[in-house]
């Protein structure tokens, strides 16, 4: 159990981590190379044919980050509350 929890938190830091540095680097990447880091977003939002937005909450739901992708490539990175 002790072991589980240490992986947990680990994980969660190791999340909370790649959150805070330059997000903008992701532009280009596939969503799933995003996903595989940050793990499922929080939301997602059909913003037109070609457009989806992908949010994830950080910091007591505080901190937003959303990126928005086309054609599966992330095109564009925004936050709200979040200190990077």
């Amino acid at each position: 159990m002790t072991v589980v929890l240490a992986s947990v938190m680990q994980q969660g830091c190791q999340r909370l981590s790649s959150m805070q540095s330059d997000n903008t680097a992701w532009e280009g990447h596939h969503i799933d190379d995003l996903i595989l880091s940050w793990g499922q977003p929080d939301r997602t939002e059909q913003l037109g044919a070609d457009y989806v937005a992908y949010t994830w909450v950080s910091g007591g739901a505080n901190c937003v980050h959303t990126f928005t992708v086309s054609n599966e490539r992330i095109n564009g990175y925004s936050s709200s509350d979040c200190n990077d």
